[in-house]
């Protein structure tokens, strides 16, 4: 009978956390974006994505109108002065 080896611990990120394997579904779409935006970056996926978590990286929004958009710039303003308090 030979002997099972313990599986090595992840690597712990720059926080001390230890990370941990989580298996998601996502549309090609979705991938393909994250993927172009990580490379953009010059990330890995899965560096992007635990800064994106982590939310160390700017959001990325997108607006269909001048409308929303007007919306969403006093929205962001608002939120900057709260910050600021």
């Amino acid at each position: 009978m030979t002997e099972r080896k313990k599986p090595k611990p992840a690597t712990p990120y720059a926080r001390s956390e230890n990370k941990v394997k989580k298996n998601l579904m996502l549309t090609p779409t979705a991938i393909a974006n994250m993927e172009s935006w990580a490379f953009a970056l010059n990330l890995s996926l899965s560096e992007y994505l635990e800064r994106f978590g982590r939310q160390e990286l700017p959001n990325v929004i997108r607006v269909s109108n001048e409308e929303e958009s007007k919306l969403l710039g006093e929205s962001l303003a608002m939120r900057s002065l709260q910050d600021r308090s």
